[in-house]
């Protein structure tokens, strides 16, 4: 599991990516230097690698982004983990490609027109 914090000047874009997206659990709103949130998971760490570098890290509306792992958790922590996520291999190139579950939401026009 990670967590990554991101100043983006389109905030509400990235809470709709999380909404979407099997490898992120939950995003917050910030107050502070980052304006967003995101819990990670998956098996793999290159796989977040991939994620957080074809995402946020190569999109200009981001201005930072900082990736931590976590490597403890004080109490027990309850995690909603979508299996079908370990299917998808997603690339620096391509993201998930074809199996993005946030591209295909916005084909299907469930993702909110935010401009």
């Amino acid at each position: 599991m990670a967590t990554v914090e991101i100043n983006t000047k389109r905030p509400n874009v990235i809470l709709d990516m999380a909404k979407f997206c099997p490898f992120m659990l939950n995003a917050f709103r910030l107050s502070g230097d980052h304006n967003i949130m995101i819990l990670l998971a998956s098996s793999k760490l290159d796989k977040l690698d991939n994620i957080v570098n074809y995402h946020f890290r190569s999109n200009p509306d981001v201005q930072s982004v900082s990736m931590e792992l976590v490597t403890e958790i004080a109490k027990d922590f309850i995690l909603p983990i979508d299996f079908d996520s370990e299917e998808h291999s997603p690339t620096l190139e391509e993201g998930c490609g074809e199996k993005c579950k946030y591209k295909l939401a916005q084909l299907h026009g469930l993702v909110d027109k935010i401009e």
